[in-house]
């Protein structure tokens, strides 16, 4: 509610919105919705298709503060070409908006698509408004690491587009980074680093775990009596599942009862699931599609570990939001990656292990571990309920974007 009548208006900007299915959205309506305790009118543009179709009994509802105006959305996502397009569309369509708004008192911007960025920073540079960007990736960096190519051409490319978004960065009067390490690599891009502020994301769905029911989705795939190492959500450039894999390799026919338990969606997901089909390893194995909503009680409670992966070069680019997720819900975690954000909170809350990428070794022994000492795991999942209660929950988290807007408009 707010704290009076509305004299300044905030438009944020961001790809998806509501209606929503997909869970990462919550985040920005979260912070959207924290901001609505300031005596403030906040317009959300955002696109016209969700990302992930909402289930029927989706609750948000926005805020009365809250109006959407949606962008123009409309080409396949499915094929880079079009979604590169359709990316293109929306950043224009929002660079429209935010020139012929009447009233506008700041921009905040998330970074999806990549391009709406640089529409942010011209609307705030040719209306004389403050700009507030929210680092979910850090682009261009993002893309490049995804490209194989080191042509003569593709690096002329990237740095013609590196100083486009570094410019666009800098002209921030603050910037929000997701962890300390990401932090790092907005002041490698001649940013003050008193112009950024690291806000951590919070998990988001249902968080309560139900112990107290059977566990449908554990009998339905018979793993009442196995050991399972799971991976749920995003496979794409920035993650990696060749360790375990390789992992799984080693571990055939060491543990009868062991599976890994992979529901998965992006770009590398059928690379994985052909490479998976197509060895002997395949019976340890369970692939699936995302977990939808209705079943991810049961998906958390029937994992013993679950992997966050980060390939080297992403670090402090991305920072997974699945990590937050299992902590919250007590589920131990298996990070493979580069030192980054991520393993940083695992180490802080004492929630898990971290490995490099391509430690099989160091992993198998871990796995043979926990597997012999379940008292190691349940330390994991009460340390990390712990620590994510006391110091990332959404409120412990909300106010501190209140507060930062706040300072920006008064």
């Amino acid at each position: 509610m707010s704290l009076g009548k509305a004299s300044k208006t905030v438009c944020y900007v961001e790809q998806y919105f509501h209606p929503e299915g997909w869970n990462g959205a919550e985040i920005t309506q979260g912070i959207v919705e924290a901001l609505t305790v300031l005596p403030i009118n906040i317009k959300v543009i955002c696109g016209s298709r969700p990302y992930i179709s909402p289930e029927n009994n989706s609750k948000y509802i926005p805020s009365s503060q809250i109006t959407i105006l949606r962008l123009i959305d409309s080409l396949p996502r499915k094929f880079i070409f079009s979604k590169t397009i359709n990316s293109l569309i929306l950043s224009l369509d929002s660079l429209i908006k935010l020139l012929t708004l009447k009233q506008l008192d700041l921009i905040i911007v998330q970074t999806n698509p990549p391009p709406i960025i640089i529409s942010a920073a011209i609307a705030s540079f040719v209306r004389r408004k403050p700009l507030l960007i929210i680092a979910m990736d850090l682009y261009p960096e993002v893309l490049k690491r995804s490209i194989a190519s080191n042509s003569f051409l593709v690096r002329i490319f990237f740095g013609i587009l590196e100083n486009i978004f570094n410019t666009s960065y800098r002209s921030a009067n603050s910037l929000v980074a997701l962890g300390p390490i990401m932090k790092k690599f907005i002041v490698a891009k001649g940013i003050d680093s008193n112009k950024i502020h690291v806000i951590s994301n919070w998990a988001t769905g249902n968080l309560s775990i139900n112990n107290s029911t059977t566990n449908l989705l554990e009998k339905k795939l018979n793993l009442m009596d196995k050991f399972v190492i799971s991976y749920s959500g995003n496979i794409g450039a920035a993650h990696e599942l060749d360790t375990i894999i390789n992992v799984s390799y080693s571990l055939h026919n060491e543990i009868n009862n062991l599976s890994f338990f992979l529901a998965c969606n992006g770009r590398r997901r059928e690379y994985y699931y052909r490479l998976i089909n197509n060895h002997a390893i395949r019976d340890q194995f369970i692939l699936r599609d995302l977990i939808p909503n209705k079943e991810l009680n049961d998906f958390f409670r029937l994992s013993n570990l679950s992997i966050v992966s980060i390939r080297p070069g992403y670090e402090g680019l991305v920072v997974p939001s699945k990590a937050l997720g299992l902590l919250a819900r007590g589920v131990p975690i298996l990070y493979i990656g580069p030192a980054s954000d991520v393993s940083d909170l695992i180490y802080k809350s004492n929630s898990g292990r971290c490995f490099l990428n391509g430690d099989i070794k160091g992993i198998t022994t871990f796995i043979f571990k926990v597997y012999n000492n379940f008292d190691i795991l349940r330390k994991f999942s009460d340390n990390g309920i712990k620590y994510y209660q006391k110091n990332l929950s959404y409120n412990s988290t909300k106010d501190k974007y209140s507060k930062l807007v706040s300072n920006i408009l008064y």
